[in-house]
């Protein structure tokens, strides 16, 4: 979800019992669960959250990265960067277990 739907949920409390809707959690990922879901938040959505069954995505990885050492970038320092490329790559198993909501706004 984008960072003003996070920024909004925080405001919203349940009904009845006054409890904030987003929670925080030490054991997710995140650090935070809305109605006890993981909650994760980037700014590539603006509009638009999705809604994941992570056991119905399958999560692909190239098995030859490309790695290499800058050794010219850092030298005034005497440092070293390392650069690591790698492809990875998403889809859902089942479609129903991913949903995108869009023109979410805060």
């Amino acid at each position: 979800m984008p960072p003003a739907i996070l920024t909004a949920l925080r405001k919203l409390k349940e009904t009845g019992t006054g409890r904030p809707l987003l929670q925080p959690d030490a054991t997710a990922l995140s650090g935070r669960t809305l109605l006890g879901y993981p909650v994760l938040v980037t700014p590539v959505l603006t509009s638009q959250v999705v809604l994941a069954d992570m056991s119905m995505v399958a999560v692909g990885r190239d098995m030859a990265p490309s790695f290499k050492i800058l050794d010219q970038t850092f030298a005034d320092t005497d440092e070293l960067a390392l650069r690591v490329v790698t492809r990875w790559d998403v889809a859902p198993i089942d479609p129903a277990g991913v949903v995108v909501l869009r023109g979410v706004t805060a």
